[in-house]
Parts: C-alpha cells; sequence; structure tokens
C-alpha cells in the first residue's frame, strides 16, 4: 500500500479541521475526499463554506455541492452550489453553474437547468463554458420542443 493514502483515524481529521483556517479547510476537505472520506470532506468544506472568506467560502461550497450531488443528496447539493454561484466568484461561479446545470436535468427539470448551463456559458471562463454549451446542446436535443 502506498504510505502516503494510508486510512487517517476520523479523530485526526476532527482536530485538524477543528483548527485549521477557512482556506486551508478547503485543501483538508480535498485531502479527505482523495482518501475516500466523505464524512471528513463534508466536515472540512462545510467550515469553509460557511465562513465569510469570499476567496475560499466559494471553492468549498462548490466541492460541497459535488460531493452531496454524489451521495444523493440534491437538495443540499443544490444549496451549495447556488452558494457557490452567488458569490460571483470568477471561477467557482461558473463552475458551480455547469455543475448545477447538470444537476438539474439528471431531476428532471430541463428549463432551470438550460437558465443554469447557459449562466456558466455566458461567463466565458474557459473550464465551464464550453462543457456547458455541450450539456446545453444535449438538453436541447433530448427535450421536447415547446409549444
Amino acid at each position: 500500500m502506498d504510505q502516503s493514502l494510508r486510512a487517517v483515524p476520523q479523530s485526526t481529521w476532527r482536530f485538524v479541521i477543528s483548527r485549521v483556517a477557512p482556506a486551508e479547510a478547503l485543501a483538508v476537505g480535498l485531502a479527505a475526499y482523495i482518501r475516500d472520506n466523505p464524512n471528513a470532506a463534508e466536515d472540512a468544506w462545510t467550515k469553509a463554506a460557511n465562513s465569510d472568506d469570499s476567496e475560499w467560502a466559494p471553492g468549498a461550497a462548490f466541492g460541497l455541492g459535488l460531493l452531496l450531488a454524489k451521495q444523493g443528496e440534491p437538495e443540499r447539493a443544490e444549496k451549495f452550489l447556488q452558494r457557490a454561484i452567488d458569490s460571483g466568484h470568477s471561477e467557482w461561479a461558473p463552475r458551480a453553474a455547469l455543475n448545477l446545470g447538470r444537476l438539474l436535468a439528471v431531476q428532471g427539470e430541463p428549463g432551470r437547468a438550460g437558465e443554469f448551463l447557459q449562466r456558466a456559458i455566458d461567463s466565458g471562463y474557459l473550464n465551464a463554458a464550453p462543457m456547458a454549451a455541450d450539456a446545453l446542446q444535449r438538453l436541447r436535443a433530448s427535450s421536447p420542443e415547446d409549444g
């Protein structure tokens, strides 16, 4: 086993998360996620997302939204993705709009999905706009025409 990926005790995660700043909590959450510890990732990202740190809270809200969607909690996922979007952060808001659009499409809400995908496109952000355009094209192709 790769020693860098050894299991970290839950008590260690709790100790670290309780003592780090929001920026560090974002990184701790990622480390926990990589080590297949979604509970610690959620705790760390929740700490950062609930902070007033305008640089790190949106990224944590984004990560938390993706994690919750993956865990089958779409309502909570939407809440955190929306928080990242509302931040207006130049990186995290477009990425959250893309992923919220995808989530809503899967949830059977093509109208709302299209609105968020269009927001990601309109952002022009290179890591979201092209994927959002592709997703919107597929969404329109699979949705019945209105009228």
